[in-house]
């Protein structure tokens, strides 16, 4: 029973401090542009930021076989429900356009879906997953948050509205 516990509390505390800790690269990234280069959509044309019409936007970082990754989807189905006309929705994964067709046949996942390379996200500092941006309308990136649970929902939508 108290190894049970031990174990139980040292695994609450490695998640707590996980969640709060952001790798230095990523830190980096905070209040700069989101680096969008070598990304491509869904027809694999370059994607320019500028296609996201000065808007707030929630990029969403992702892998097709991540299971907390498909934990998330509901939420990230409704907080693009929530703030449609407000925020664009972007996911980036590194899965090829053919498993993400496949993956999309099973699971709802509304936001638009496109390509980088698995070495593009590391240099980032882009290795976990998933991983959300809150990028204010100008593509600066304002927060950076792990997987988004339903607790953590209005939270979301509190960033987005500061952000007005």
């Amino acid at each position: 029973m108290k190894n049970k516990l031990l174990i139980t509390f040292t695994v609450l505390i490695f998640n707590l401090v996980c969640s709060q800790s952001v790798d230095p690269l990523l830190g980096n990234l905070l209040g700069k542009k989101f680096p969008v280069e070598n990304l491509k959509d869904e027809n694999n044309l370059e994607f320019k930021i500028e296609k996201l019409n000065g808007k707030p936007t929630l990029i969403n970082i992702w892998v097709t076989t991540c299971g907390p990754c498909i934990e998330e989807l509901p939420n990230l189905n409704e907080l693009q429900n929530k703030l449609f006309s407000q925020v664009n929705f972007v996911a980036i994964t590194f899965d090829t356009r053919e498993k993400i067709e496949k993956f999309l046949l099973k699971h709802q996942f509304k936001f638009k879906h496109l390509n980088l390379s698995f070495q593009d996200l590391e240099k980032h500092g882009i290795y976990k997953y998933p991983l959300n941006f809150v990028l204010d309308g100008k593509g600066n990136v304002k927060r950076i948050l792990g997987g988004i649970d339903e607790t953590e929902i209005n939270d979301v939508i509190q960033i987005f509205e500061s952000l007005k």
